[in-house]
Parts: C-alpha cells; structure tokens; sequence
C-alpha cells in the first residue's frame, strides 16, 4: 500500500507541477506582452488560473472544431487587437507544448479572461 500511494502522491506533485508551469508561462507571455505585471495573488488571476486547469484536463478534446462562438471571437479581436495578439501567441505556445491546435472559442475565453484580468487589476 505504501508503494501505491507514494506513487499516487507522486503523480500529484507532478501535475501540479506542470499545471503551475503551464500558467506561469502563459502569464509571462501576457506580461511580456501587453508590458504589465500581473498581480499573481489577485482573485481574478486566481480565476484565471482556474480557467487554464480547466484547460488543461480538457486538452484532449481541444482540437479545432467549428463554434457557434467564431463571431463573437471575430468581434473581440476586431475591436481588442492587443487580445488577439496574446490570444496568437497563447495558441501557438499550446500548440508547441500541448501539441493541439485549440478553437477559437478557448482562445475567446482566455482573451475574456486576460481582459478581466488587466482591466480588474487596473493593467
């Protein structure tokens, strides 16, 4: 028993390991990019954070799919250009690590999530 849970315990540290680097890369592609610093013990970062988890344990199922949301993602882009180009880089950074392509409507929501953030925290 104590071999099963030491390596239970194991795989526990390591995804959360990988789910803390996930998103600290990923914050420091929104900070390097739109040239702010992210309160990192903020409630909105912390949702944020819950966002990307979330991601992450669905990132099996993330390949591009068509979406009712494309307009809307077409819109935010349009009117927040500096969203779009950190939606841009997320998506590539998922693409080199995650080896996925991810939809337009879970760049959309991590744009929605960056917006709130900067604009919450005052960025």
């Amino acid at each position: 028993m104590h071999f099963i849970n030491a390596e239970q315990q194991a795989r526990q540290v390591s995804e959360r390991d990988d789910i803390e680097r996930f998103a600290d890369d990923i914050t420091d592609i929104i900070e390097s990019g739109m040239d702010v610093i992210i309160d990192r013990n903020s409630f909105s970062y912390s949702r944020f954070v819950t966002h990307l988890k979330f991601l992450l344990k669905r990132s099996e199922k993330l390949n591009e799919v068509e979406s009712e949301n494309e307009k809307l993602y077409e819109s935010v882009c349009k009117e927040f250009p500096e969203l779009k180009k950190i939606g841009e880089k997320i998506k590539e950074y998922i693409i080199a690590t995650l080896h996925i392509k991810p939809a337009k409507e879970e760049i959309l929501y991590l744009m929605i999530h960056i917006n709130r953030l900067c604009a919450r925290d005052g960025l």
